[in-house]
């Protein structure tokens, strides 16, 4: 698996109807749970998806700690995606 933490010209798509579908059925998510999951995906789904409960695009300066993730010095909240069943 290869993540990346960071993306020039990054667009982000909310996926609907038979690509969610897809997904939802990829990722393995029972159907009891669907309605606290949606989908992301980049224009080009095959480069990249997630399906979560909560999303958030955050724009700042790269930290490299191998430490793990950290909110970017500066960091910018761009948008925010969360379904209402897991608020």
């Amino acid at each position: 698996m290869k993540l990346r933490t960071s993306y020039e010209g990054l667009t982000i798509e909310l996926v609907e109807g038979a690509g969610r579908r897809r997904l939802l059925d990829y990722a393995g998510v029972p159907e009891r749970f669907e309605d606290h999951h949606f989908c992301l995906a980049l224009p080009d789904e095959d480069e990249g998806f997630v399906v979560c409960g909560r999303a958030t695009v955050v724009s700042g300066k790269q930290v490299r700690e191998h430490s793990g993730w950290r909110w970017p010095e500066n960091g910018t909240v761009l948008h925010s995606w969360t379904t209402a069943a897991s608020e």
